[in-house]
């Protein structure tokens, strides 16, 4: 791995839809001024669904490619929802089923999804293979948990009077009133300020975002260990989700384990982003032990 320093110019690029698979799920209706000549436009934001936006960006100096997907808050008829808790459930050792973000996005209905947690145990049988996972970090599902939160712990939370933060949670901090809790690290983003890192490594990213003013939560991936796109430092990643728009921002697993999916009008799944699942090959989808998205509201 090389580590490398660099600043990142914001420039024009395509968009594009990769790996499709298809699915039986209801049809949901794209926003009004959506259509597929306009989401080929690239460097703005393009309404996929009412209250659901999605922006590619790329840029050349590092090779870059960027997806964010901006969810209005505002929109009632929206819920956020993480994965739920394993049917035989252990702790610590069969908190979740493990499977790709797909297949996760497919069977519960979701409009758009993006990997969450680190887990374990990881290794060539668990990244390519359905069972049992260990959660790493908080992560509460529907005002159910799921994985407690080890040490003090940055995770992204969704309170049930629909609250966003993004802050460190310990152990011992009581989790009254949240509903929806995905964890990562570290904070990258905080009151609009990039934070500072010693790490320098370069990695495909996934990462979650808040607005200053609570409306809009941002879900973004980089690709990376490909030729068209490197990957992001933890800096780079901070800079990108603040020029989205997002005033505080926490990394996600990343590596192999970064997808980004959302549902079509005509029920089919469609992996926005280039993940590398397996050993670095390029449209893999790797078995994740949680993800997190975006739904319409059960009535």
């Amino acid at each position: 791995m090389k580590y490398l320093k660099y600043t990142l110019p914001l420039l024009a690029a395509a968009l594009f839809f990769a790996a499709a698979t298809e699915t039986n799920a209801t049809h949901i209706r794209l926003a009004p001024k959506s259509d597929p000549a306009k989401l080929q436009k690239t460097d703005e934001w393009i309404p996929l669904y009412d209250g659901i936006d999605f922006m590619r960006c790329e840029s050349t100096s590092p090779i870059q490619k960027v997806c964010i997907l901006r969810i209005d808050t505002e929109n009632k008829d929206l819920e956020f929802y993480t994965t739920g808790r394993h049917p035989d459930y252990k702790d610590e050792e069969s908190e979740t089923l493990r499977e790709t973000a797909v297949d996760f996005l497919n069977e519960n209905d979701m409009l758009a999804a993006v990997n969450a947690n680190f887990y374990s145990p990881f290794n060539a049988t668990t990244r390519t293979t359905r069972g049992p996972s260990n959660v790493i970090g908080l992560a509460i599902s529907d005002g159910v948990l799921v994985s407690s939160s080890e040490g003090n712990s940055p995770c992204f939370t969704v309170n049930s009077n629909g609250v966003k933060t993004i802050r460190a949670i310990k152990e011992e901090d009581p989790l009254d009133g949240i509903r929806t809790a995905v964890a990562g690290k570290p904070i990258i983003l905080k009151d609009g300020e990039i934070v500072k890192q010693g790490d320098e490594a370069v990695h495909p990213r996934t990462a979650v975002g808040i607005s200053k003013d609570n409306r809009y939560v941002y879900f973004m991936t980089i690709d990376g260990r490909q030729v068209q796109s490197i990957g992001a430092t933890l800096e780079n990643e901070a800079m990108w989700l603040k020029k989205a728009g997002a005033w505080d921002g926490l990394n996600l697993d990343g590596g192999g384990s970064t997808t980004m999916v959302i549902r079509t009008p005509e029920g089919e799944t469609k992996v926005l982003n280039s993940p590398i699942g397996n050993a670095n090959i390029k449209g893999y989808l790797r078995n994740n032990a949680n993800h997190i998205g975006v739904r319409k509201v059960k009535k």
